[in-house]
């Protein structure tokens, strides 16, 4: 830029940004966007504008080809400021030469409030627009009544496509039946003075039938040797139309919403409207006659309003938000839009300004940002503004020569108190959470929930991170009473440190949650910092996150089948359904690798559809094949019932695969059943209406009521192999194990234990009375190709390979 440009650049009010187009970078910054972004100039300029453009990359691009169709190049962006907050801004670019290079030169302007208010302003503008056309005068003689002359015009106004076709009618044919008495009166008043008669409104009849509304002017005179009357009728429907609409105009003036001030050519207010006396609280006898500046605040400058006068002069119109002061003193926000109003000769002769209290406006902007910004169970900021904050700090590094400290906060065993005691009980322990972190915290901490469990911190400078973190864990240690109930909610505690302006925020959140993770996976209830190990996991977990959506999309999942066994007749009475996942790098992956993760990410039900699909499927090719493999049991995630339609879902797949409804059993785990309250019941007798068979997994494991038990449609009661493994050698393990089999008989329900892997614990099991059993003993979950194999082996008490 030359020096006038570059001086233009320096002292503009404007926001003004200078950009590499083939990295983004921002070249230059002036100090009107140092002020509006709140980073200094230098700052800015090792920023990208990706860091400031909330939009991704495709979407800028679509915004950019359209208005390249459209030939335009203004663009509606959100930028984020270094406060964190978002605003929408209108941006006007061109290209450059810069010292020899090809820059984007980028003007910015706030257009928040405007975008917020457009339809409004739009809808309240096109009801002043009003057009009135002059409709061209139709002329006719008639004499006796009878046509004896028409122009094109009135052939025009009357429908007919040639004017020769009136001539010989009868006139008061074309005129309405109620007017036809008034047109006679006329012509006998002519014939008696031989003067002509007053302009009067006429309707007439068009040839469509509708009505014409004319004005007419009559004068008698001599036509062919014969005395005739000339009549001039001047269409005036639109006219009519127009008053209508003028009136119109006028109650809208009177009744919108936004408030209107008319001046003269000296800015000396000559009306205002009813909104006007309502936003500002002065009558219109109050202010007719005085300047707009008696309502001036005194928050803007003579500045702003030298840059408003500017705009006036230069393009007749100015728009923009202000302050200004009701009658009682208070202040308020105001968009206003004042239009310079010019005469024929293009003389000044007006000013109009349409003002809109924003006063509702920015508090409704608050508010969405409190909605935006924070979570809503716990008050506390949410995971967006944690982010924001935390670049902001990170960005601060280097001048302050401190480093940025990050806790990580998981609660431990948080899914098993949703899953037993219900999402209410969850609710309660994570507003308690919040209050004790805000409690033993000080202010200067920002504390956010940024997950389900998950809790994060952002140190002020200078603090300690290990006492801090050591506080938090410790008043999270303290037991919870949720419903009369004691319940113990520990908490594990990742520390991580940004020592550099350059980190990235979501990368050193991520760094203290593999740090937190770390911890939990020491068993809980204690502080951590990261390390490079605890990166790994971090990294792994994002990314099989994003292979496993694509392996469930892919159908790259695999499904094994491990045979349930009668332990009395030793042959096989069923298989289970396991999942396991063919990774092209990890080889094969047992679920507890993934199915976490599934769940966190909602992926679980996709990946469950997928799981059953493929389970009835193959169950429906081995009944084609005469292969008796009793009953296919099903595993159903806690979080796939709560997200999505399952009994649906599964009548879909069942009719899809052909499969009968009783070759099928599903299994829900202990701890959501009895977590689910009555919704449990609703859903199992759901279930049960299709046909197919439900077993509770993992019995023994959670708070089963009996009382509650009794009423639920189950048919199998499977034994958590955690009991199994040492039922050869525990008695109390027996003993469990025992009352398991004695309650499932009481209640019509049949055993099946898990994970017999040794003859003595098969017998230990027959001599309680447990019928059925799975596990190594028998064989492992094979393909399903080896599935026939393994049942003609079993049931031929062949020994497993």
């Amino acid at each position: 830029m030359n020096n006038g440009a570059g001086s233009v650049f320096e002292n503009n009010y404007s926001v003004m940004l200078l950009i590499d187009p083939s990295d983004g970078r921002i070249v230059d910054a002036n100090p009107a966007a140092a002020r509006f972004y709140g980073w200094s100039r230098e700052t800015l300029r090792s920023m990208r504008i990706s860091e400031i453009n909330q939009l991704g990359d495709a979407e800028v691009r679509r915004r950019m080809d359209e208005a390249r169709h459209e030939k335009r190049n203004t663009f509606l962006f959100r930028h984020c400021t270094a406060d964190g907050s978002v605003r929408d801004v209108q941006v006007q670019s061109g290209l450059i030469d810069h010292h020899g290079r090809k820059l984007l030169y980028s003007i910015v302007h706030d257009a928040g409030e405007y975008l917020a208010t457009l339809r409004a302003l739009k809808k309240s503008e096109h009801k002043f627009q009003q057009v009135i056309q002059a409709a061209p005068d139709a002329i006719f003689i008639h004499s006796d009544l009878a046509f004896s002359y028409a122009n094109h015009q009135t052939a025009r106004l009357l429908g007919l496509r040639d004017e020769n076709e009136l001539l010989g009618r009868r006139v008061l044919d074309y005129i309405h039946p109620d007017f036809r008495e008034l047109a006679r009166s006329r012509i006998s008043r002519m014939a008696v003075t031989g003067d002509g008669v007053p302009p009067a409104e006429v309707d007439m009849l068009h040839a469509d039938g509708s009505i014409i509304h004319v004005e007419v002017s009559s004068v008698p005179i001599e036509h062919d040797d014969r005395s005739g009357i000339l009549v001039i009728a001047r269409d005036i429907t639109l006219r009519r139309q127009g008053m209508q609409r003028l009136r119109l105009s006028a109650t809208v003036f009177e009744n919108t919403g936004e408030g209107i001030i008319i001046t003269d050519a000296s800015s000396r207010i000559v009306g205002v409207n009813r909104a006007f006396s309502r936003i500002t609280g002065y009558a219109e006898a109050e202010v007719v006659g005085e300047n707009p500046r008696l309502l001036q605040s005194g928050r803007q400058g003579r500045s702003f309003y030298r840059r408003l006068w500017k705009g006036l002069r230069e393009k007749g119109r100015w728009q923009g938000e202000m302050w200004n002061r009701r009658k009682d003193g208070s202040l308020y926000p105001q968009l206003t839009r004042i239009n310079a109003v010019r005469d024929d000769q293009e003389r000044l002769t007006h000013y109009v300004a349409v003002i809109t209290d924003l006063s509702e406006l920015h508090s409704s902007q608050q508010k969405i940002e409190k909605l935006y910004y924070h979570d809503l169970l716990t008050g506390l900021p949410n995971r967006v503004m944690f982010l924001a904050r935390l670049k902001s700090a990170l960005a601060r590094v280097r001048r302050r020569n401190h480093a940025v400290h990050v806790l990580h906060i998981d609660l431990d065993g948080f899914k098993h108190i949703n899953e037993s005691l219900g999402l209410q009980a969850g609710d309660q322990v994570l507003q308690e959470t919040a209050q004790r972190l805000q409690a033993v915290l000080a202010p200067q901490h920002l504390i956010a929930r940024i997950g389900a469990d998950e809790f994060a911190v952002l140190l002020a400078g200078g603090s300690n991170a290990e006492s801090l973190a050591e506080a938090a864990r410790a008043a999270l240690a303290e037991p919870i009473t949720v419903n009369d109930r004691v319940l113990f909610a520990t908490a594990s505690v990742g520390i991580a440190v940004g020592w550099q302006s350059s980190c990235d925020p979501e990368a050193l959140l991520q760094q203290s949650d593999a740090a937190s993770h770390q911890a939990q996976g020491e068993g809980g209830n204690l502080v951590r910092h990261y390390s490079e190990e605890h990166g790994q996991y971090a990294h792994d977990r994002v990314l099989l996150a994003a292979q496993l959506r694509q392996a469930i999309e892919r159908r790259e999942l695999i499904v094994h089948y491990q045979p349930q066994v009668d332990l009395e007749s030793e042959r096989v009475v069923g298989l289970e359904a396991l999942v396991r996942w063919q990774h092209p790098d990890l080889g094969l992956l047992s679920p507890e690798r993934f199915i976490p993760i599934a769940e966190d990410t909602g992926l679980i039900i996709d990946l469950g559809r997928l799981v059953l699909e493929t389970a009835c499927s193959q169950a429906r090719s081995w009944l084609d094949q005469g292969i008796d493999f009793g009953l296919l049991s099903v595993n159903v995630s806690g979080v796939q019932v709560q997200r999505s339609d399952l009994r649906d879902m599964v009548e879909q797949v069942l009719d899809q695969c052909e499969l009968p409804a009783h070759y099928l059993e599903l299994e829900l785990t202990e701890s959501f059943i009895m977590g689910s309250g009555d919704s449990a019941s609703e859903l199992l007798q759901g279930l049960k209406r299709l046909g197919l068979g439900i077993a509770m997994d993992d019995f023994g494991t959670g708070y089963s009521s009996l009382a509650y038990l009794k009423e639920l449609p189950f048919d199998t009661l499977k034994i958590d192999q955690s009991f199994t493994r040492t039922l050869d050698r525990s008695s109390r393990d027996t003993a469990i194990c025992q009352a398991i089999v004695a309650l499932g008989r009481a209640l019509g329900f049949r055993t099946l234990a898990e994970g017999v892997e040794t003859d003595e614990q098969r017998e230990k099991l027959k001599s309680i009375g447990c019928r059925f059993g799975q596990g190594f003993l028998f064989d492992r979950a094979v393909g399903a190709d080896r599935v026939p194999e393994v049942i003609e082996r079993i049931n031929t008490r062949k020994a497993p390979a």
